[in-house]
């Protein structure tokens, strides 16, 4: 289950912002951003953002 925080950070990246427009639309650091994209690809069992993605779009 995403944090509150996770949960903001993977709407960012649904909108495809970049690691640094996020921290500073949500007043992080680019390095806690990192953190929180790394805690929801391995909650998602993804690798990287371009697999989320793809994988989101699968059976469509």
């Amino acid at each position: 289950m995403l944090t509150p925080r996770e949960a903001d950070v993977l709407s960012e990246l649904a909108e495809d912002h970049a690691t640094k427009q996020i921290a500073k639309n949500l007043l992080l650091s680019p390095e806690t951003v990192k953190h929180h994209l790394k805690a929801i690809f391995a909650q998602l069992d993804v690798k990287s953002r371009r697999k989320r993605f793809r994988r989101r779009g699968e059976g469509r």
